[in-house]
């Protein structure tokens, strides 16, 4: 096990995207409680740094700029690093890391590059046996950080921001609640948006409010909501959109980042999956009370291909089914 007595501060490597980001949550909270007197500092793509605004037990969140290594390379050298994890390493990531001559370099997964970390860590992540969180937790195994229970992941917003989303809540009409819908995503394979719209009917028709979120790049989305008549958010920054899925009674996402904000807020999820293996819920989704995985009733599936017989399965996900699963997720959250 690596003695933390003479290192005071350390560094958490995470360069990818938003959901990727909060999975690490676990960890800063973990090794923080485990070493309180660690600075812990982590190297973040400047897209989704924003999710760890506010957490209280983080030093410093500097960016990673791909095109620029060389700048995240000279703010590493100036800090004095005594150790770094990187849980998802890349060549461009790892040699910075090395050429800023941190002593203690671990390395999480199985990569060509191992010469450049002092210690390496095999997760096989591709068997999709834990969660990613739990994964990210076990990178931290040199430092013999192993908490049970583990905390799950979080986000922490501020007062204002809070205020902010209920101050924009106010105007909407009396409802039963608010259902915050997120259509959009990156690389997963969704769930038709006029799906999307016909579940929004359905849901106000039953006397919730869904709202539809959105952000920067995502105008169709905005512009469809409009013409069905559903209410759209307005278009928000990572921190405002997680304001807003904080007010909501539940939420209802594709298997993307605001599905991760939504879980590390806590609020009642369903979560929508394709059914690539890849993209396996055992592994990216949640389970247990308030939390349902949807997906199409086909089998697993290593890509999407025209000539699957399965072709467009996630049309098959009907918005009732979708629908029942809001309806349960909020009953378990507030029985008793």
């Amino acid at each position: 096990m690596i003695n933390t007595n003479k290192i005071s501060s350390i560094l958490l490597v995470r360069q990818d995207k938003i959901g990727d980001l909060v999975l690490i949550t676990p960890a800063i909270r973990a090794l923080k409680e485990k070493y309180p007197h660690l600075r812990i500092s982590v190297l973040a793509s400047s897209y989704a740094a924003p999710v760890l605004k506010e957490n209280p037990f983080l030093h410093e969140v500097l960016l990673w700029n791909q095109d620029k290594p060389n700048c995240a390379e000279k703010a590493l050298k100036d800090r004095n690093f005594g150790a770094a994890v990187l849980f998802f390493p890349t060549w461009a990531v790892s040699k910075a890391v090395w050429k800023a001559k941190i002593p203690i370099r671990i390395g999480a997964g199985v990569r060509p590059y191992w010469f450049l970390f002092t210690h390496r860590v095999s997760l096989h992540r591709s068997r999709h046996e834990k969660k990613e969180w739990e994964y990210n937790l076990e990178a931290l195994k040199p430092f013999g950080v192993n908490p049970s229970p583990p905390k799950g992941p979080e986000i922490f917003l501020s007062e204002e921001e809070k205020a902010w989303a209920y101050r924009w809540s106010k105007g909407l009409p009396a409802s039963k609640g608010i259902i915050g819908l997120y259509p959009g995503g990156g690389g997963e394979i969704r769930w038709p948006l006029k799906r999307f719209m016909e579940l929004g009917v359905k849901l106000g028709s039953e006397g919730w409010h869904p709202v539809v979120l959105w952000g920067k790049g995502e105008e169709e989305i905005a512009e469809t909501a409009q013409r069905e008549g559903l209410t759209v958010a307005p278009e928000t920054s990572i921190r405002e959109l997680a304001a807003l899925i904080s007010i909501c009674k539940a939420m209802v996402s594709n298997n993307t980042g605001p599905m991760h904000i939504a879980a590390a807020l806590n609020r009642p999820l369903v979560q929508i999956f394709d059914p690539r293996l890849a993209c396996s819920p055992k592994r990216w989704g949640y389970e247990g009370r308030g939390h349902r995985v949807i997906m199409p009733p086909v089998p697993p599936c290593k890509k999407c291909s025209t000539s699957c017989p399965h072709y467009n399965c996630m049309e098959k996900i009907e918005p009732n089914r979708v629908f029942q699963a809001v309806e349960d997720v909020i009953s378990e959250t507030h029985e008793g």
